[in-house]
């Protein structure tokens, strides 16, 4: 099955981001990368903006499915957590420029953007609610998580991964996977 042209595009954007930054990436930059028309980027998106604002919403829910993928329901609490936050580093990791553009250029898209990167934080943070609930069991009695204080955690872990990549250094996100795993295991401990 070929991607649709609004995924090529955001394909497209997502190459270019990574080339040039998110500031610098033209319209004929994302349409050159996506191979398809200056007309065809408008009929799926007004402006580069909205382009950018659809890819990441699909970056992050495609990120929240990766951590799905990696709770291992079986698990004890404690292992459950740390894969989950292993595999949001991992997910960081995969495309370093094109994370560094999210953190650090996302709200040079406009004011659309505050709302997209508050869907993007609540589904994580509804994500965390659910597998902290779904892993609460006699043997591992854990306090549930309120909205509130959900959001305030991935907000926390986003605040650690913007100081890594602000001061450059990347292969710190280790330090921000050990200091979240300690933080969520402490918030849920009964």
């Amino acid at each position: 099955m070929t991607p649709s042209s609004r995924q090529r595009l955001m394909d497209g954007l997502a190459r270019s981001v990574e080339h040039k930054g998110f500031a610098a990436t033209t319209i004929a930059d994302i349409v050159r990368e996506a191979e398809v028309s200056k007309r065809t980027f408008y009929e799926e998106f007004p402006d580069k903006n909205a382009c950018f604002l659809a890819l990441y919403r699909d970056v992050g829910a495609a990120v929240v499915l990766a951590l799905a993928r990696a709770a291992a329901p079986d698990a004890a609490w404690a292992e459950r957590g740390q894969n989950v936050l292993k595999a949001y580093v991992k997910a960081l990791r995969k495309r370093p420029e094109l994370t560094r553009a999210f953190f650090l250029e996302l709200n040079a898209a406009g004011p659309l953007a505050i709302g997209a990167r508050r869907e993007v934080l609540e589904g994580f943070a509804a994500f965390i609610r659910d597998l902290v609930a779904q892993s609460r069991t006699r043997l591992q009695p854990l306090k549930e998580l309120s909205p509130a204080m959900a959001l305030a955690f991935v907000a926390g872990i986003n605040e650690l991964v913007l100081l890594a990549i602000e001061r450059h250094r990347f292969a710190n996100l280790q330090e921000v996977e050990s200091t979240a795993l300690e933080l969520l295991l402490g918030l849920t401990s009964a």
